[in-house]
């Protein structure tokens, strides 16, 4: 048996909320004899915390094994007046059967005992206890992912790079390559030997300084902060030999090889779309170049041109019907009209105004009495002249997304051959100015001789465009049941998907579900409570949990049907009284997450339960008659 000191867990953990923890398990193998063995954890004050014996009074041979539910413990590394526990042999004869006790902290061997006394006393038989101290601490971290290997052009020359994603973001970088340049780039030279690619001879050739290397940097920003990658695609060839951003005629000048290229781009995005579409059902694609007009503000476009932004009418805005957003604008969790998407405090610039920026503020490249975040346009700051003015452009310059890329991969109209546009990917070009794209030296290799801006600006970026999915699109994981508690005698649920992901559905043990509908089996699960797990893509940003009960129902019309119930108060402080008409035999408090957090037996038609050791929250509380499950409320503790 196991007996869980809850007010001590709660009393230590209350004391040191802050500390990390580690989630411990204990495990007890005892083959034979079990009735001679206990095993009692303390913490490292002395206050028991758990107990496992099975019965400890020497009596039977019974075998007995336990693996404890996990509960999360403050770490305290030493091994001398940390944590402890006591081991009990009730005749002092060792542990029969080869007898073990195994603690784990994550998952990891914390401690283990053999079921060896020393000093042992076999020759006298008597009680004999040992006391053995061990180190609660965290595993050390795995080696950091890295994203899916890079994906090229067929052409064995990697001159287009793709790297899948595990989040619904899209990221391109167009203009920042370096291959076939001819020049000399943080001390590389990057030879121009490719005789199948010559120099492009109509638009423009100008590069995007360290995009390349700046999208990269988001990228694994984003991972830092989420354990998810968005998905990237970068050409890595110079400009002037390729423009993915424009039309084909324009991009390639007429060269052939160099179509090869442009299609290997555009199919890369094509194919991250669609991706993240089945997965997710829409998400954010984000077209990124750098800018360098004379204002120092990132320009976000939409494909809503300056006189629009600059139009002083009343929410003008909303009757424009071309931006790259238009799926947006129909289908946001916060019900935002495309005026507020565009320029209020959770737009892309409004984002971008209110984070980070630091060390880039301290350079005093924002201007306009700007101190934090990065200036952006459109956004929702107003520093009162035109110069100072983000929400509209007035006559200074500004790329407003009406290219290529943005078109035909947003959500607005197709681009200008046609191809794209329309459905629930939604598009922003981001014209990032220049002096947040300094390098200094990177790497080990000079670029300029500027403070180094671009890292903690990747950083800010990728926290930017994190938080914008989860402020304007993260419901992927959401589902309801009709119901939170069925019969075994139930049809099967199945629960409505709030969005039109898809993803893995997954319960605590003893509920039968299909991992792929969500379809609980009632007639195979067990009477309990659960909890269901909706997780959409491959890691754990994007996750839904709902409680279900499961009631047997085989108690009986004529039995129990009957049964009158009263619970109060609710919300409660401490204490909550139930009330019935028939005697209820025992009781048992669960989380949210169908962890049992308290049980007792009252066998009592009135009685009160203590709750004053539990944290505040919700909590379900089961009432059972002769093992049967008859009513589930759910409680807040204050």
């Amino acid at each position: 048996m196991k007996k869980l000191i809850l007010f001590a867990l709660t009393a230590i953990c209350g004391l040191i909320s802050y500390a990390q923890t580690t989630e411990v398990v204990l495990t007890v193998n005892w083959p034979s004899w079990s009735s001679e063995n206990k095993v009692e954890l303390y913490s490292p004050s002395g206050v028991l915390l758990q107990t496992i014996d099975n019965g400890y009074d020497g009596v039977t041979n019974n075998s007995y094994n336990e693996t404890t539910t996990a509960v999360s413990y403050p770490v305290n590394s030493s091994t001398t007046s940390g944590y402890y526990v006591v081991l009990y042999d009730f005749y002092g004869d060792d542990w029969n059967g080869g007898g073990n006790l195994t603690i784990t902290a994550d998952g990891q061997t914390a401690f283990y005992f053999n079921g060896d006394f020393n000093p042992n006393s076999t020759s006298n038989p008597i009680e004999v206890t040992q006391t053995s101290y061990f180190a609660l601490e965290q595993p050390a971290p795995p080696p950091t992912p890295v994203p899916e290997a890079s994906q090229f052009d067929t052409s064995g020359n990697e001159y287009i790079e793709y790297i899948p994603g595990t989040i619904p973001i899209i990221i391109s970088a167009p203009h920042g390559g370096v291959k076939l340049s001819g020049q000399t780039i943080g001390g590389i030279f990057y030879p121009d030997n490719d005789s199948a690619l010559p120099d492009r001879n109509c638009g423009v050739n100008e590069r995007d300084d360290n995009t390349e290397i700046l999208i990269r940097e988001i990228q694994q920003s984003v991972y830092d902060q989420t354990g998810c990658y968005p998905y990237i695609i970068i050409n890595n060839l110079h400009r002037s030999k390729l423009d993915p951003n424009r039309a084909s005629a324009e991009a390639t000048c007429g060269d052939s090889d160099a179509l090869f290229y442009w299609n290997a781009y555009h199919n890369f995005i094509d194919q991250a779309s669609t991706d993240v579409v089945n997965t997710f059902g829409k998400g954010l694609y984000i077209d990124l170049h750098g800018q360098s007009h004379s204002i120092p503000r990132i320009e976000a476009g939409y494909n809503i041109s300056a006189s629009n932004l600059n139009n002083t009418t009343a929410n003008h805005l909303n009757t424009v019907s071309n931006s790259t957003i238009t799926n947006l604008v129909s289908n946001n969790l916060g019900g935002l009209n495309q005026e507020q998407l565009v320029r209020g405090v959770t737009s892309l610039g409004g984002l971008f105004r209110t984070t980070g920026g630091a060390f880039y503020n301290d350079q005093g490249y924002s201007g306009c009495g700007v101190t934090s975040g990065y200036r952006t346009l459109p956004s929702d700051f107003n520093g009162g002249s035109q110069a100072c003015d983000d929400t509209k452009p007035y006559n200074n310059a500004y790329f407003d997304g009406d290219y290529y890329s943005n078109r035909r991969h947003g959500s607005g109209p197709a681009a200008s051959d046609g191809l794209g546009g329309g459905g629930t990917i939604d598009g922003i070009m981001t014209e990032v100015n220049r002096r947040v794209r300094d390098l200094g030296t990177y790497n080990g290799n000079t670029y300029d001789t500027r403070p180094q801006t671009l890292v903690p600006f990747a950083d800010d970026y990728a926290t930017v465009i994190v938080n914008y999915i989860d402020i304007h699109y993260n419901d992927f994981a959401e589902f309801n049941y009709s119901d939170m508690a069925y019969n075994t005698t139930d049809p099967d649920p199945t629960p409505v998907m709030v969005n039109n992901s898809s993803g893995t559905f997954s319960s605590t043990t003893g509920l039968v579900i299909d991992s792929v509908t969500g379809t609980i089996d009632t007639s195979a699960s067990t009477p309990g409570n659960y909890v269901v797990t909706f997780q959409v893509g491959n890691c754990d940003a994007y996750m839904a949990t709902r409680n279900i009960e499961i009631i047997d129902n085989t108690l009986g019309l004529d039995t129990y049907s009957n049964i009158k119930f009263k619970l109060f108060p609710n919300p409660t402080d401490n204490e909550i009284t139930f009330q019935s008409n028939k005697n209820i035999s025992m009781v048992k408090v669960y989380n949210l997450l169908g962890q049992e957090m308290l049980k007792i037996n009252p066998l009592a038609k009135n009685a009160y339960i203590n709750l004053s050791k539990l944290a505040s929250g919700s909590y379900i509380i089961t009432f059972y008659i002769n093992e049967k499950i008859v009513t589930t409320k759910r409680v807040i503790k204050n």
